[in-house]
């Protein structure tokens, strides 16, 4: 990835790509200001847009007003949002003081829910406070009722309250839908009997979770009156009936206190026919009953867990209770290792069309990548590269798989050498990933019996071959004599070099190259007064300089007002009016005619001798 403009420390920090950056200021919520002009002023309008947090606390009163519940009707998010300053909301608890209690929208199942869709378009809502152990059905949302709640990340936040908590949402039904969304922030359920809180959703009445991300910690802290009560889980609390749960993940800290609690990576408690499916748990799990899983807590008997996948370290066991159908333990716990590879990502991915798994092998763990702001995706997609091969007398094939982010270094498995044989790969094996999955095959060859010597054949006539002779930067200084401009392969060749009028005979220096990129070399001068290059078997090139006899910069004929004198590989004229300027070669050739005045600049010109005249003025200069 030139890669990444993205944190490399913990997990969480894949939901915070779409918080502003460091530095960026947002305005805080008053905590009083509402906001409904959006919505009274666009009646009959089937779409509206909020910025505010004074906007988004009018569509909670809207709601819970009975206004309105937005059936088929959307509403999104063109920013984010800060309801409280966040600085140190890591502090905040039950008896912070001086902060905005946010009421959430939609807040029960009696006329005050949500039932339209609310597209966040991946803003982040941050610095919500809400402390009500008397309220249940209690998150950014409370209630929502046949709506979808999409493309949103809470972040910064501390919820908590009886039952039915949830970052995203409190309570789902009727078939809802939560997609795309993230939660780092904080989530508590105390209720004693009954506590139910989510790190995305409370509670899933026969509605579906996917590509939903938490990072936040979750917790219930009432001992319970069971089965399934208190539950908590890393996504969802409490799945009921139908319920859908599938391409979740959660590096979050879930933990329940009571001897009865469900506690889940992904979900607490899943009862009736839920199902749980591409889902993956690498945060730790704590608690104190028999109901822990890195999955789910507890699982019953219609329920089911399919390609789902938890970190060994963070406990003991796929799903705590389990009386429905889930995979083995083996399938389900795996290591670091394989988290760390890509394995995991790659298992969770596959069979799905859609590109909905990624990680930054760097330094994270899966991620689904709706929960990403569509820049970041690309970056975080997995890529494979499989080789396979069949040593021989062994029947089953060897299959090495490389998992890997476009731009990650591959390297080609060690393969064993077999006396007698020759190993090859198909192709050639690729230094990095790209953007396409790969297959390599090797093969091992027999090797052939050496043949019987036989009679030589004829040689062929070689044919006669030429090399061109080029001689190079030729100029005025310094003039060539040969005889044609090729030379027989391996033959010699031969020319002579004399120094014009002006130049120092003594300071001649010949060199020449074999081939367009070989190495200069000086030619010596043979007694015969010639330069013989022998052996060609390549094109020749030559060239020679010389220095000039008058190594004095600069002298000056007529008016001290104009100057002229060189620099580097440049002749500089300045004229302080108009003047015509000629630049002619020592041996009277015109190489420049200009009109300046000012200071001027004349490059390009070979090394040499010339006169430079300054209307009826000269100056004789030497590059």
């Amino acid at each position: 990835m030139t890669r990444h403009l993205l944190s490399k420390f913990l997990l969480w920090a894949f939901a915070l790509l779409t918080l502003p950056a460091v530095g960026q200021e947002q305005t805080v919520w008053d905590g009083t200001t509402v906001n409904t002009d959006w919505y009274n002023n666009n009646t009959g309008a089937t779409e509206f847009t909020i910025s505010t947090a004074a906007e988004l606390a009018g569509l909670a009163q809207l709601v819970n007003n009975e206004t309105e519940d937005f059936n088929g009707q959307t509403i999104y998010l063109d920013a984010d949002i800060q309801l409280n300053n966040t600085e140190d909301w890591e502090s905040w608890n039950e008896n912070t003081t001086g902060l905005n209690s946010w009421t959430p929208i939609g807040r029960s199942a009696v006329g005050t829910y949500f039932e339209g869709t609310f597209d966040g378009q991946w803003h982040t809502i941050s610095g919500i406070y809400i402390n009500n152990e008397e309220e249940d059905n209690q998150g950014l949302f409370g209630f929502v009722t046949g709506g979808t709640i999409q493309n949103v990340n809470v972040a910064e936040s501390y919820i908590r309250a009886s039952r039915y908590v949830g970052g995203i949402v409190g309570y789902i039904e009727k078939a809802s839908t939560v997609l795309n969304c993230s939660n780092s922030g904080t989530v508590i359920g105390t209720s004693e009997a009954n506590a139910i809180a989510g790190g995305i959703v409370g509670y899933n009445n026969s509605s579906e979770v996917s590509n939903c991300f938490n990072s936040g910690t979750v917790k219930v802290i009432g001992a319970g009156t069971g089965p399934g009560y208190p539950s908590v889980g890393g996504i969802v609390g409490y799945n009921y009936g139908s319920a859908i749960v599938s391409n979740c993940s959660n590096s979050g800290t879930v933990t329940g206190t009571g001897d009865n609690a469900c506690i889940g990576g992904i979900v607490g408690y899943s009862n009736f026919i839920c199902a749980v499916s591409n889902s993956s748990n690498t945060g730790a799990m704590s608690g104190n009953s028999e109901a822990v899983g890195g999955i789910i807590g507890s699982n019953t008997s219609y329920a089911s867990v399919t390609n789902s996948y938890y970190l060994e370290s963070t406990c003991e066991a796929g799903v705590g209770n389990d009386s429905g159908t889930v995979p083995s333990e083996e399938d389900m716990e795996k290591t670091e290792e394989e988290y760390k590879s890509g394995e995991v990502a790659y298992l969770l991915q596959d069979g799905q069309t859609e590109q909905i798994w990624g990680q930054d092998l760097d330094s994270g763990y899966p991620i689904p990548l709706g929960s990403l702001n569509e820049e970041a995706r690309d970056d975080y997609v997995i890529y494979t590269v499989t080789f396979t091969y069949t040593v021989p007398g062994v029947e089953e094939e060897t299959k090495v798989i490389q998992y890997g982010n476009s731009g990650t270094a591959i390297t080609a498995p060690t393969v064993a050498p077999v006396e007698g044989y020759t190993f090859a790969w198909d192709k050639e094996v690729p230094t990095q990933f790209g953007t396409e999955n790969m297959k390599i095959t090797g093969t091992f060859t027999k090797d052939e019996e050496p043949e019987e010597p036989t009679e030589p054949e004829e040689p062929d006539v070689p044919q006669i071959t030429y090399y061109d002779v080029r001689f190079v930067q030729p100029n005025d200084s310094v003039r060539f004599a040969y005889r044609g401009d090729q030379v027989r392969e391996g033959n010699t060749f031969s020319f002579s070099a004399s120094v014009a009028e002006g130049y120092d005979p003594r300071t001649l220096v010949v060199e020449y190259r074999r081939g367009p990129v070989g190495i200069w070399r000086e030619a010596t001068l043979d007694t015969d007064g010639k330069y013989h290059i022998r052996a060609n078997y390549a094109d020749l090139y030559i060239r020679a300089r010389v220095e000039p006899l008058n190594p004095t910069g600069v002298e000056a004929i007529g008016d001290e007002a104009v100057e002229v004198y060189t620099e580097g590989n440049a002749i500089h004229v300045y004229t302080p009016d108009k003047e015509k300027v000629a630049i002619i070669a020592i041996g009277g050739k015109l190489v420049r005619m200009e009109e300046q005045v000012g200071t001027r600049r004349y490059t390009g010109l070979s090394d040499g001798v010339y006169i430079v005249r300054v209307g009826e003025r000269s100056w004789k200069v030497r590059l």
